[in-house]
C-alpha cells in the first residue's frame, strides 16, 4: 500500500478512536459520580493513542513529494481546489475526523460544567457535613434539659 493509502486508513483508525473518544465525552454527561475517573482516564488513553496516529501520519506526509500538501490535507486545513486529486480521499478522510472532534470540543463545554456542578454538590455536602457535629451537640442539648437560664430550667 503506498502512503497515500496508509495515510487514509490511519485516518480512518484516527476517527474511529475520537468515536470512541465522543462516546466517552458523552458518558460523562450522565454517568454516576463514582463513573466520572473511569471514563475520564478512558478518554485519556484515547488521546494518547489518537496522538500517535496523528505523529504517524505526519512522519508518512513527510515522506511524499508534496509532503506538505498533504500534510495540509490530512488536517483539512487547505483549500479542497488547491490539492492535486490523489489527495482529495485523504482530504475527505480528514474533513470527517474534524467532523468528530467539533462535536467533542462542543461536548467538552457541557461535560465541563457538569463536572463543575458535580464539584459544587460535593463542596457543599462536606460543608454541610462539616456543620453537622454542631448540630447533633445543638440538638442533643435541647433533648436533655432545657438551657440554663431559660424559663423552664426549673429554677424560676
Amino acid at each position: 500500500m503506498d502512503a497515500i493509502g496508509q495515510i487514509s486508513t490511519l485516518l480512518e483508525q484516527k476517527k474511529a478512536l475520537f468515536l470512541e473518544y465522543e462516546q466517552a465525552t458523552r458518558a460523562l454527561l450522565d454517568c454516576e459520580v463514582d463513573a466520572v475517573e473511569k471514563y475520564i482516564t478512558e478518554r485519556g488513553k484515547k488521546a494518547i493513542e489518537i496522538d500517535a496516529l496523528t505523529e504517524e501520519i505526519a512522519r508518512l506526509s513527510s515522506d511524499v513529494p508534496a509532503g506538505e500538501l498533504l500534510r495540509e490535507a490530512t488536517l483539512a486545513r487547505i483549500d479542497f481546489a488547491d490539492l492535486p486529486p490523489e489527495f482529495h480521499d485523504v482530504f475527505y478522510d480528514a474533513q470527517a475526523v474534524r467532523s468528530v472532534a467539533y462535536r467533542i470540543s462542543e461536548l467538552d463545554k457541557q461535560v465541563v460544567t457538569r463536572l463543575e456542578s458535580l464539584r459544587d454538590e460535593a463542596m457543599a455536602q462536606i460543608k454541610q457535613n462539616q456543620n453537622m457535629p454542631k448540630i447533633k451537640k445543638y440538638l442533643t442539648s435541647l433533648s436533655d434539659k432545657p438551657p440554663a437560664g431559660s424559663l423552664s430550667d426549673g429554677k424560676a
